[in-house]
Formats: C-alpha cells, structure tokens, sequence
C-alpha cells in the first residue's frame, strides 16, 4: 500500500493539482479577453451610429444654400414659408436616418424666421446653458452632451452639438443633433454583462438596464467622483467585488468624447474557472478512487470466479446483454455477479426507454413545427394598436379636441370589428355598426361636403348574412360619389324584409354611370373566371353571395349618368331573424 502511494497516489494528485491551476488561470484570461472583446464591439457598434450626424453636420455646415436661408431677413410670414418649402434639407435627413437622429435643430439669431422646431430662436435660458457657450467657443469642433430636447418635451437625449460659421455674413448657428435612445441601446442589448456609455461628464446616455439612463455614475455605484478615461479596475459594488473595464471613445473633430464602461462580477468571472477547479478535483478524486479499486481488482484477477466474471463483461461490452454469469454466494464477487445481472436488465430496459423517448421527440418536434406554422399564422397581436389609438384618443380629450378623440375611438372600433371578422356570418345590425363608424370616419374627413343616412327596419337587423358584403358597395359608393362636379355626396343605406327575403340598397347622388360602362359592369356581375378587372369588390360581394344562397339572390346595379347610381343587395331570411 505504501508503494502505492508513492508511486500512483502522490504523483496524479500532484500532476492532477498543477493541470488544474493551468487551465483556471486560462479560463480567467479567456473570461477577461471575452469582455475587452465585447467593448470593442461596442465601441465599433457606437462608432457607425455617431457616424450618421456627424456626416449630417459636416454636410450641413459647408450647405450654401442654408447659409443663405438662416441669414435672409424675410419681409414676410409668407417668404419664410416659401423659403422653407423651397429648403427642405434637414427633412430629409431626417427622414433618411430615422433610425439614428431623433431631431434636428438649429439655433439661430435671426427674428424673421419661424420657429418650426427646425429653426429656433435661442431663448435666453439656452443661450445662457453650458452646452449652448461651450458650443460658441468651439470653432466649430463637436461637442457631445446629454441636453434637453425642446422638439421632445425637454426629454433629455444625447446630442451632437456644433458652432456652424457662416462665411460672408458674419454670423453663426448653434446646430443640435439629437440620437435616438433606443439605437444607442441597441449597441448593448446584445450584452451578458452590465455595460453604459456615458458622455464626459459622467452621465449615462445609454445603457442595458433603462433604470440606469440619465444617471451618473457615482449615482449607481461605479466610480466616486471623475472616471478615469481608460483602464481596467477592481471595484465593490452593491457589496459585491466587480472588475470594471472602460474604454474611451473619441470621434472626429470632437472636443470631448464618450465611456464605454462595462460592469461584471468578479463572482461571474471565476465561476467559469471554478467549475474548472471543481472538475478537476472530481477527476482526481476519481482517478485516485480508480487508482486503489485497480489494486483490489488486480489481488483478485487469479480468482476463477473474477475470470469468470471478467469474461461474462467481455461479452456483455461486445454487445451481448442476454449473458449471465451464473456466480453465486453472498460474499462481493456473487453480489458484484448479481449487480452486473441487474446493470444489463437495466441496460436493455435503459435502450428501450431510450428507443421510446427517440420516438416521442420525433412526434413531439413534429406537433411542434406544425404549432410553429400556426403560431407564425396568427402572429399578429393588435393589442398595440388598440393602446396607441387609445392613448391618442386620451390625449387628444386632454387637449379638447373631443372631434378627433370620438374619430380615434370610432376607428378603433373599426378596426376591431374588421380583425374580429371570421367565415361565420353576422347579423346586419353588426355590419350596418362597421358601416357607420367608415362613413363617420369619412364624414371627418369630407366635412360638410359628405352627408350619409343609415334606414334599417327594426325587423331586419337580427338578420344574419356574411360579413364585409355592403360596406364594400358603401365604399365605391362614396368613391364614385364623390367625383361629381361639385365634390360633395350623398350616400343612403336602407334595409327592409321584402317577400321573406333582405334587400338592403345602397345609392349615391354622384355622377352616376355611363351606358358602355354599365355594359362592362354587367358583363363583370356574369363572370365568375377572374379575367375581368376593375369592380374587384362589386364582383366579389356577387360571387360570394351566389355561391352561398344561389343564382336568385347577389348584387343588381341601377345607374344613369348624371343621375347618381343605386345598388341593391339581395339576401335570403333565414331563420328567427326577428328575435
């Protein structure tokens, strides 16, 4: 025993302990390379995105044809007006880099020009910021700043801020560039670890955790006082040893620049290396354990009932599990005999359940591939429709313009219906409700030159008949309507029960129909094969009924030019409509 331990036992644990320590250390160098790493894929992220204003400013400050603008003392409302129209630059820009630029702004002395939140006046206060003077001392450089947005409610974003000479005048504006939130969000999303960019005085413009955002930080626990630019330092924060790593990024004719700060535990950086050390002990525990059960098998091999035995494994490791090696007594070879009957039972018992769950994965993945196709299907969730139109609807009471709150509600209600549609048909009073909330909503638009009336016997509206077959003929009704000379129309909507059978009409006081169109249109009413075009609705609304009641019932059009056109849409009753 004693050379055992010499010879086996103190060497694996010595090799076992030093192989270990190794491989922590280069768990620990490959976790800190991970993190310069993802900061350097911040920092390139940052880079592409504070790209897009400055180019947007560069490109601005040398625009002649802006110098121009900004320095003109317009005689009236109306050439600044002109002149806007004529100029229309930063519009564009901003409608090219939506995704990056959230506004743009540009402060300039000149009383003549309107303050569209493009041009601004600077108000005393701004003037008399920190930004807006640092900005004028500048000589053009960039400046980057966490400032107010007055285009936002003064919510505060992250600006470019630059002094723009103009040349010949003798004058300059302070341009502002504001950059979305959210795409300097995006940057770190993607990121395991606590990371914020933060501008040169410390406050976090962007950050993985919103919580963080507008703060210092010192607020949040980072660093007491002015942050260093570079370098990686060991810190407690909220209690816990942290290893912080900041990397300073500076842009193009900047005069300060940003932190790119990243946070991470030292508790998360060596559970890698932990789990390494801990591996390594199990296997030198189990080398070891092997190492001392090896001896005992060995004092043992000359047993004819370990030969026995060691052939009866054999065969069994050759793929035969139906051996036995029929050894017997109570002593550790008959019950090792004994296990080695129960480890193949449950071997054979182990493949066979395996064989089971294989087949039951298969099945299951199949379920689940075609409940990804139906999930994929009906993706679409409008919940976040209906909150927006709610929240515009609140605000627009809030400002008391209750006109435009009733439309918001009654287009909501429109597009509920319109998404609660299905194959299951409807009774009329529910399609004559989506009928009046399109034509209020029309009438809004249209004002005084849209007038509509909706007559509907009481007797008719528990009717049920298939849903968006007359709001399609309302909608051509008011389309061709409305192009009479005057510009205004009239649209009338009556349903009554006539002979057991629902006939809802439809007129307009339009210009009515031509008789070669009108030929066209019956020809189309005939055809079921799709090669006709135009009246795709009419036709549909035609098709549908025919194919469902039969040839008696579907649409008849009545029109004469000059005259207006009238629509009548004939369905069957059907049922206890009356209840």
């Amino acid at each position: 025993m004693l050379a055992f331990v010499l010879v086996v036992f103190v060497p694996l644990v010595f090799a076992g302990a030093v192989l270990t320590a190794r491989f922590r250390q280069a768990a620990l160098e490959d976790a800190v390379k991970d993190m310069d790493n993802a900061i350097l894929r911040i920092k390139k992220s940052t880079e592409d995105i504070l790209k897009v204003p400055i180019n947007a400013s560069v490109e601005l400050m040398f625009d002649s044809r802006l110098k121009k603008l900004v320095n003109t003392r317009h005689d009236s409302v109306l050439d600044v007006v002109m002149a806007y129209i004529e100029y229309d630059d930063i519009n564009e820009k901003l409608r090219n880099h939506s995704r990056e630029i959230s506004s743009i702004r540009l402060y300039i002395d000149n009383p003549t020009l309107i303050n569209n939140w493009c041009y601004m006046q600077p108000e005393k206060e701004i003037a008399n910021s920190l930004w807006y003077l640092e900005a004028v001392k500048s000589k053009g450089l960039i400046g980057w700043h966490y400032i107010p947005d007055e285009t936002k409610a003064n919510e505060k974003s992250f600006s470019l801020v630059r002094k723009i000479n103009f040349s010949g005048y003798g004058s300059y504006g302070i341009l502002v560039i504001s950059i979305k939130k959210a795409c300097l969000n995006s940057a770190l999303n993607q990121e395991s670890f606590e990371t914020v960019i933060a501008d040169s005085n410390d406050y976090i413009v962007a950050a993985n955790n919103d919580e963080y955002i507008g703060k210092t930080l010192s607020e949040i626990g980072i660093f007491t006082g002015n942050s260093p630019k570079n370098g990686m330092f060991d810190h407690v924060i909220k209690g816990e040893p942290s290893r912080i790593i900041v990397k300073e990024l500076k842009t193009y004719a900047s005069i300060n620049g940003l932190k790119i700060v990243s946070v991470v535990s030292s508790g998360s950086i060596l559970k890698k290396s932990n789990q390494i050390l801990m591996q390594g002990f199990l296997i030198v525990s189990a080398s070891c354990i092997a190492a001392i059960l090896l001896v005992f098998i060995v004092s043992w091999l000359l047993s004819k009932r370990i030969t026995r035995l060691s052939m009866t494994m054999k065969q069994a490791a050759d793929g035969n599990l139906d051996v036995c090696p029929g050894i017997g007594g109570d002593d550790e070879i008959g019950q090792l005999s004994r296990q080695f009957n129960n480890m193949l039972l449950s071997i054979k018992n182990l493949i066979f359940e395996v064989n089971e769950s294989n087949m039951q994965k298969n099945q299951l993945q199949q379920k689940q591939n075609e409940l990804m196709l139906k999930m994929l299907a009906s993706q679409m969730n409008p919940h976040f429709l209906f909150n927006a139109l709610e929240s515009i609807r609140i605000n627009s009471l809030i400002k008391g313009q209750t006109e435009t709150a009733h439309i918001v509600k009654t287009l909501g209600k429109l597009i509920r219906k319109k998404l609660e549609v299905s194959t299951q048909d409807i009774p009329l009073k529910h399609e004559i409700d989506m009928i009046r909330c399109y034509l209020e909503i029309e009438k809004f638009r249209y004002k005084d030159k849209l007038s509509y009336k909706l007559e509907v016997s009481t007797c008719a509206e528990g009717i049920y008949i298939p849903p968006l077959t007359i709001q399609p003929i309302v909608e051509n009704a008011l389309r061709y309507g409305a192009s009479s000379i005057d510009g205004r129309c009239s649209v009338c909507v009556e349903a009554c029960v006539i002979n057991n059978d629902l006939s809802v009409c439809v007129t307009d006081q339009g210009d009515g129909i031509d008789a070669d169109k009108m030929d066209k249109i019956y020809k189309l009413l005939k055809c079921r094969d799709g090669a006709e075009e135009g009246h795709i609705g009419l036709k549909n609304v035609n098709i549908r009924l025919k194919l469902a009641y039969g040839e008696r019932y579907g649409v008849a059009i009545e029109s004469k030019l000059g005259r207006g056109t009238r629509v009548v849409i004939l369905f069957p009753v059907r049922g206890d409509y009356n209840v």
